[in-house]
């Protein structure tokens, strides 16, 4: 065989696209290695597999052309970049939302009494952060940050990878949609939870206060100071009621963090291992 079979395989696999100015950068750079005059016998790779169709090779990656030197296929391999599929993706996806979830989960040990970190530029004294900050809060906004980080880039990778080329542009468009309406979507359910929870634990706390009263909510409302005029006893009620509500929100949104990490993990599959394994034996 003229190409390395596994460079075969994988794009046949994954039937990535090499943007132009990729498929020339390695075209030039493989012309460079190898020193190839382009008359010699050349092959189309495609998702079938190995098509003979003239004087030189061809590796065609959706519409992009990277020429391989029959002679010194081996050379030429490290130089083809690593295309993927969405399989390759699901340790990423499965890992990134568990981590993020155990960032969630640590917020859920916040306790009323936790020291708020008053910063003031103007006042150097204020710049060392509070120990409520650096125990209860920075550590969570770590490990979320690392299983961010770890999700994002390959979602989207693994997303246009599983569209077909056709429909690339469509893909990008309900990715897009998804990411922009999602949060608020699990945002606002979240909050239906805390509120339900506040007022239910304020009552509970502070039993004779009408919690369905309109002049209540306006003055004491979930994860907010209490107005001024709100007697010091009802104040401290309801900041552990919010306390309270804020470990119920935190839980929740761990839930589905949790959720997203199962389905992910469970739920990618790529549909063409199957029909390109056959190609490949058929070539091998």
């Amino acid at each position: 065989m003229l190409v390395r079979p596994e460079i075969v395989e994988r794009v046949a696999r994954q039937g990535a696209l090499l943007d132009s100015t990729q498929a020339a950068d390695v075209d030039d750079r493989i012309d460079r290695a190898v020193g190839v005059g382009l008359d010699r016998g050349r092959q189309r790779v495609g998702a079938a597999g190995i098509e003979e169709v003239g004087e030189w090779q061809e590796p065609l990656v959706g519409d992009a052309a990277v020429r391989i030197e029959a002679d010194d296929a081996s050379e030429v391999g490290p130089l083809m970049p690593q295309l993927r599929s969405p399989v390759d993706f699901v340790e990423h996806m499965a890992v990134g939302p568990a981590i993020m979830a155990a960032g969630v989960l640590w917020l859920t040990r916040v306790p009323a009494t936790s020291s708020a970190w008053d910063l003031q530029p103007g006042n150097p004294a204020s710049w060392p952060p509070s120990s409520g900050y650096l125990l209860d809060f920075l550590p969570a906004a770590i490990l979320f940050g690392l299983g961010i980080a770890i999700t994002v880039a390959p979602l989207t990778t693994a997303l246009m990878v599983s569209v077909p080329e056709n429909r690339a542009g469509l893909g990008s468009a309900v990715n897009n949609a998804i990411s922009r309406v999602g949060p608020q979507l699990a945002g606002a359910l979240i909050f239906v939870a805390i509120t339900g929870a506040f007022y239910a634990d304020l009552s509970n706390r502070a039993p004779g206060i009408d919690t369905s009263s309109p002049e209540i909510r306006r003055e004491i409302s979930p994860l907010n100071r209490p107005d001024l005029s709100v007697s010091p006893t009802l104040v401290a009620a309801a900041g552990e009621a919010s306390t309270d509500s804020f470990h119920i929100a935190m839980g929740l949104a761990a839930g589905l963090l949790l959720a997203g990490a199962v389905v992910n993990g469970l739920g990618i599959r790529d549909r063409q291992t199957q029909p390109v394994t056959e190609a490949s034996e058929a070539f091998a």
